[in-house]
């Protein structure tokens, strides 16, 4: 029997609860409401409170920062087609209630005393009413789905608290009796404890490591803002990254109108484009550019590079993984601006060997190596745009 993880959130503000209306799912064809979250993904099994805090920011554009008093409250266990499922539910506070459209739904503000009146699944009910019931409460409970408990056969669920649990039998007959007697009091709590402690070991995916992962990309559009859409490969993968790829998006057409309430004439777009796209790597890159009067506008750059295989971010030092390496990036980058600079390129020539690089600088990758991205004003002038510097791997990976 395969198990399915998931990590769900409940963002309260006020006396409002955000709550997500979806159309159907790939189980149910009918409209239904719940939380924010998904399924936890490879890297996550052992923290699902950063899955949490990943799904709440690719569905609301809520940051870490923007919720308070997050907390495990919930972990929720049924049966569901022959599969395992296992929920982490957290509760928090957000500081604003400004959140991004999601495309896994509609997003509404929903009064707390209304919430029950929705129509959602027995599971997530019967954690909404006992939360509301206990709003104080420090304490972790167990919820376990179980068929036909009440008099008309409906799914109840039955609760139980989590405490910490007795290893070894202590010594001494009287004391081992009432053990005994505890034990058989709390044998069900250390039954659904171990179920998930065995649901948090065991993944909950995989990808077969003879498969080549690909993915084809495209570009589409939210409210006329550029973003790529990925398919094929590792489905938990390109889902998560069709997440973030769009999330840039719906930012930037909020901010354009953010910026036309201001004035007309004021404006925030995007461009996004694919870099890198082989070996089971990607990147992408998004170019921002703002304007609010003035000669000309500000511009952004923002690089997503991810292992398509794992869904892993890629950083700057999983490739420059020491300050050796990192001089000798610098040696190379030096060398290809001078080379323009000789050649009549609008090259400053006092940021030839001048210039800010380190682990968070933008970078892509390119089929020999890595691309470093440089701002306008820091190596050329405005009218240059941004400058890419490329460092082949045989520069500084030897």
């Amino acid at each position: 029997m395969e198990i399915r993880q998931m990590a769900t959130a409940f963002l309260s503000n006020g006396s409002d609860m955000l709550m997500m209306k979806k159309a159907g799912s790939r189980l149910f064809d009918f409209e239904f409401w719940g939380g924010i979250g998904g399924h936890l993904e490879q890297g996550e099994l052992n923290i699902p409170m950063s899955a949490s805090y990943r799904e709440i920011e690719e569905e609301t554009g809520f940051t870490q920062e923007d919720v308070e008093h997050f907390r495990l409250r919930y972990i929720l266990l049924e049966v569901n087609g022959g599969e395992i499922w296992q929920q982490f539910v957290y509760f928090g506070e957000t500081t604003h209630r400004h959140f991004v459209p999601s495309d896994e739904g509609e997003l509404f503000w929903i009064p707390l005393d209304e919430v029950l009146d929705l129509h959602s699944s027995i599971l997530i009910k019967a954690t909404l009413r006992h939360y509301l019931q206990h709003p104080g409460a420090e304490d972790i409970w167990i919820g376990n789905v179980q068929s036909g408990t009440d008099l008309k056969g409906t799914p109840q669920v039955i609760w139980n608290r989590m405490q910490e649990t007795i290893s070894f039998e202590p010594k001494g007959l009287s004391i081992m009796l009432n053990y005994r007697m505890e034990r058989k009091k709390w044998r069900w709590i250390n039954y659904l404890l171990i179920t998930v402690l065995i649901a948090i070991i065991l993944p909950s995916s995989h990808v077969e490591a003879g498969i080549t992962i690909t993915v084809k990309t495209k570009v589409q559009y939210y409210k006329g803002q550029p973003y790529i859409h990925l398919t094929g490969g590792n489905k938990s993968v390109t889902d998560k990254l069709n997440k973030t790829f769009k999330l840039h998006a719906v930012k930037a057409a909020r901010l354009d109108k953010e910026e036309k309430k201001l004035n007309k004439n004021y404006f925030y777009i995007t461009m996004a484009s694919v870099k890198y796209n082989a070996k089971e790597k990607l990147s992408v890159v998004y170019e921002d550019h703002v304007y609010t009067g003035g000669a000309h506008g500000m511009d952004a750059t923002k690089s997503y590079n991810y292992d398509l295989r794992t869904g892993k971010e890629l950083k700057l030092s999983e490739y420059v993984k020491d300050d050796t390496q990192m001089e000798k990036v610098e040696k190379s980058i030096s060398n290809s601006l001078l080379a323009m600079y000789n050649a009549g390129d609008s090259i400053f020539e006092e940021n030839i060997y001048d210039f800010e690089l380190d682990q968070t600088s933008e970078f892509f990758l390119y089929d020999k190596g890595i691309v470093i991205r440089f701002y306008p004003y820091e190596v050329a002038p405005y009218a240059k745009g941004f400058v890419d510097i490329k460092v082949p791997y045989s520069k500084f990976n030897q």
